[in-house]
């Protein structure tokens, strides 16, 4: 779906000119499922590893990542929309690091609200089928 460009400028603003948003999700049930109670924990050091992945790519083209740790749960999954049996994570954004910034600290301030893709249409695409994730029923 294309972005709703009124609220996307709201969002564009807040972060340094030229950035891009990257999402992380991860299936948070299959670590459970496979390493139990440590799942939860080997999910999110998963996502870290990714984060450190585009952090020293990023550097590589002279650019900065940060993670927008200002964000709630909700607004990142409202803004995210992602299949079952995926759950987003976080957000990244990923800017040239010559880039100016909108205020100090623009990373803990920024919002993108619980609403943004409000009544318009779901997206067309679909992740692969839950039997990828999990197989077939036996």
């Amino acid at each position: 779906a294309d972005l709703p460009s009124e609220r996307w400028a709201s969002v564009a603003k807040q972060l340094p000119e030229g950035s891009i948003i990257v999402a992380l999700t991860s299936i948070v049930w299959r670590n459970a499922w496979k390493y139990g109670d440590p799942g939860f924990r080997y999910t999110h050091h998963d996502v870290g590893h990714q984060i450190s992945s585009f952090a020293f790519s990023a550097a590589a083209q002279n650019m900065s990542v940060v993670l927008l740790d200002s964000l709630t749960d909700d607004e990142i999954s409202g803004f995210v929309r992602a299949d079952d049996p995926e759950d987003p994570v976080c957000l990244l954004a990923i800017f040239p690091s010559a880039a100016t910034f909108p205020q100090d600290e623009w990373w803990r301030s920024v919002r993108i609200g619980n609403d943004f893709w409000k009544g318009l249409s779901l997206p067309q695409h679909h992740g692969a089928p839950v039997e990828t994730y999990y197989g077939n029923p036996e």
